[in-house]
């Protein structure tokens, strides 16, 4: 898969995050997809939160879409849901570019 990723890291009121990648509607052929870049990005994130002394590893949710356009989000349904509750303020965040290794 060759899309343009990328990427917000939302900061929760409980001191939690949840790390965000979003992509362009339609760059997914398969929900599979979704997971499988979400676990190539735990991978690659892990190493850091144990370096920052992270107690639990933070979810990943997956975007496909806009904030502002009913986008598809893929992940563990609690983070799913607390995105989906926030779409509206996440439309207003700046995003950074984030690499996929293939």
């Amino acid at each position: 898969m060759r899309a343009r990723i990328l990427y917000d890291p939302i900061r929760l009121p409980d001191g939690g995050r949840i790390h965000l990648f979003k992509l362009d509607r339609g760059a997914l052929k398969s929900d599979w997809e979704a997971y499988e870049i979400a676990r190539k990005m735990r991978l690659r994130l892990s190493g850091a939160e144990r370096l920052s002394g992270a107690e639990r590893p933070s979810d990943i949710v997956i975007m496909e879409g806009d904030p502002s356009d009913n986008p598809r989000l893929f992940g563990p349904r609690d983070s799913v849901a607390r995105i989906r509750s926030m779409l509206s303020a996440i439309a207003d965040h700046p995003w950074a570019p984030a690499m996929l290794d293939d």
